[in-house]
């Protein structure tokens, strides 16, 4: 599972959004810091761009690249260090951009986004390196004694929320070594190269190190795991919040799993950070000892800032690998023995996970993250232990869920133990039918869940009943007609999905319904790849060209407005839009031709062919397979020659990458 989508789930409660478009809420964490609201100087810029929002003097040149600045703020000290920044840099001419409110500040630092960019809060642009110099002294003098997540990128000056890195200043593209488009640097022989943003500092090789970082690269190369008592083999797992690897006590030779916490990162619904997740599991665990229905706590301590707890290692698979290899219904048609076989492993498993919930309970403990990957069945099959208690409560019988995966997200309303209640019902349907997150837009789904898995399994139908009670516990019953609860209870959907073109045109409706004239980024709600990409929004896979193509190859009445839209945001094509079939330019054009618009059609090949193609990976999706068969098509129906010869041209490059 991609856990970057949970990101973009909370500006629309149906589909997902750009986080920038988080209204204020009655806590105001979608609200502009108050310092945004200040008038700028004459001669200054205020630009939005994506999450961030950026501030530049007009009558400064900036480079195109070099080494710039970062600030890191946590949650309660991001306003001052932002009135700080913005005092210090707008009398001095000096560009800078920042995260520009509280809800933004916190999923940057939330536990699974991007760790490459992990921290970052304000990104000031010098104009050389001996400005640089200056401003991070300057700067780490203003802030010192603020705390502020690390910024695994960059390299931290001294020991304040400063941080350092070189790259682009600018927003340019170019394709890395797997053939993906990626922001881009150029070298010292002027081709423009990948610029890495990843959770590791790395100076690129034509680039000299300043002496004045020479120090702080020391300081940050002093700390080392060669000292622990442990050897650690490999890593498990990363999340914004630390690494959780499998390693080796030198004393022992004993396997253990040594969980890292971030100070300041991974933060929780709640705001709480890694660390005090792992301090909540360190004592949560402690009040299970010897119960085994979850791990033993083998140590705790503290390395370069960063927190380690220490567990037994267990034996065994995760759940869902069970689940994956055992479900009867991947095969085309499983006889009914498989599937009374897989009902009873079910059945038993479950049970076994419930008797492990009843025991911690019964210490005080409520694990409040159960499913199907945080739980571990021995290869015996014979018992669970459960797994990643970072975000359980002890004693505390009003506790509320802060961390979940998205099919067990307990309702608002339930605490303390009716949250792992809610879970372990979400249980009873998900090892049936795993498709239990579709409760957060409707929660009457499980009553169709259950009567599905009732008629592809001989499971009691009390089990499945005892589920759809705890699940709708307290939750309204639709206030519908008798006949027409009857009818749904036979019938989910509105629509039988046979009956065509009346399924047709209920599915259009509601994409028509969906749609958002009105926006630059994108007219119809899709993947969160819509927002990845320069011109996301208008591709084939998940914009607006994907979308019109689907309308017309069903029958679908022409949607002209959608068609204008798309024309009017492929006149000039925003820099660094994909050139593939699947995700940009060629996709699109093959579709505008289809429907019609030639011309605009032939204006995007003309863009495509002009490109340099000799990074492009060879894939269907992205790369010269897609781009070859678009404009092969596109040759055929405009009978342009030269269309032709491009995609003999991609296809002799996919060929010559294929034998290489």
């Amino acid at each position: 599972m991609n856990k970057g989508y949970a990101v973009f789930c909370d500006a629309d409660r149906q589909f997902y959004d750009a986080p920038h478009r988080f209204p204020s809420d009655e806590e105001g964490r979608g609200a502009l810091y108050p310092v945004l609201r200040r008038e700028l100087p004459d001669g200054w810029q205020r630009h939005r761009s994506g999450d961030w929002l950026a501030f530049r003097p007009l009558d400064r040149e900036l480079p195109s690249q070099g080494w710039k600045i970062h600030v890191s703020a946590c949650l309660d000290n991001a306003e001052r260090i932002l009135e700080k920044v913005w005092d210090y840099c707008v009398p001095r001419s000096v560009a800078f951009k920042c995260m520009p409110s509280r809800y933004l500040l916190h999923i940057r630092n939330a536990k699974y986004t991007d760790r490459g960019a992990s921290g970052k809060f304000v990104t000031v642009y010098p104009a050389d390196a001996e400005q640089c110099r200056v401003i991070a002294e300057e700067l780490d003098a203003l802030l010192a004694g603020e705390p502020g997540p690390y910024i695994l990128s960059d390299l931290r000056w001294g020991a304040g929320p400063v941080y350092v890195r070189y790259g682009s200043f600018t927003e340019r593209h170019c394709y890395d070594d797997k053939g993906e488009l990626c922001p881009a640097i150029e070298d010292d022989r002027g081709r423009l190269v990948p610029d890495r943003r990843e959770p590791a500092f790395r100076v690129p090789e034509w680039v000299d190190l300043p002496d004045f970082l020479k120090p702080h690269l020391d300081a940050r190369s002093a700390t080392t795991v060669a000292d622990l008592p442990y050897a650690i083999e490999r890593a498990l797992h990363f999340s914004n919040g630390g690494g959780v690897y499998v390693g080796r006590d030198l004393r022992t030779e004993r396997r253990v799993v040594l969980k890292e916490g971030r100070p300041h990162a991974g933060l929780a619904a709640d705001g709480a950070d890694a660390v005090a997740r792992l301090e909540r599991e360190r004592d949560a665990l402690r009040r299970l000892s010897g119960l085994g229905c979850a791990p033993e706590v083998l140590d705790w301590f503290t390395l370069g800032e960063h927190t380690f707890l220490v567990l037994e290692y267990i034996e065994g698979r995760p759940l869902n690998s069970f689940f994956a290899h055992r479900h009867p219904l991947i095969e085309a048609d499983p006889s009914p023995e498989r599937l009374a076989e897989y009902t009873q492993w079910a059945l038993r498993v479950h049970r076994l996970v419930e008797e492990a919930v009843e025991t911690i309970h019964a210490r005080g403990v409520v694990f409040n993250d159960l499913h199907l990957f945080n739980i571990m069945l021995s290869e015996d099959e014979s018992s669970v232990v459960l797994l990643d208690f970072e975000a359980a409560s002890v004693d505390d019988p009003g506790s509320r869920q802060v961390i979940a995966n998205p099919g067990f997200v307990a309702p608002a309303d339930r605490r303390g133990a009716d949250v792992d209640r809610y879970a372990l019902a979400c249980l009873r349907l998900a090892l049936f039918l795993p498709l239990t997150s579709l409760f957060a837009v409707d929660r009457h789904k499980a009553r169709h869940l259950a009567r599905i898995a009732a008629e592809q399994f001989p499971v009691p139908r009390e089990f499945l009943d005892a589920a759809v009670t705890e699940i709708l516990r307290g939750h309204p019953v639709p206030h519908t007609p008798a006949t027409a609860q009857q009818q749904s209870a036979d019938a989910y959907l509105p629509v039988k999905l046979a009956d065509w073109p009346h399924s047709r045109d209920s599915a259009v409706r509601a994409v028509l319904a969906s749609a958002t004239p009105e926006r630059e980024d994108r007219l119809f709600p899709g993947d969160i790849a819509q927002f990845a990409t320069a011109g996301g929004g208008t591709c084939f896979a998940y914009g607006a060209a994907g979308v019109l193509y689907a309308l017309a190859a069903t029958g679908a009445e022409r949607c002209p407005d959608a068609e204008e839209w798309l024309l009017q945001r492929t006149k000039s094509p925003a820099s660094g839009s994909p050139l593939g079939f699947y995700d940009g330019l060629s996709g699109v054009a093959w579709v505008l031709d289809r429907l019609g618009h030639r011309e605009r059609a032939l204006d995007l090949v003309d863009l495509v062919t002009a490109q340099s193609w000799q990074d492009i990976a060879p894939d269907l999706h992205s790369g010269l397979a897609g781009v070859g068969l678009a404009l092969d098509e596109l040759a055929g129906s405009t009978g342009e020659s030269a269309a032709r010869d491009q995609a003999l041209r991609c296809a002799e490059l996919v060929a010559h990458r294929l034998r290489s």
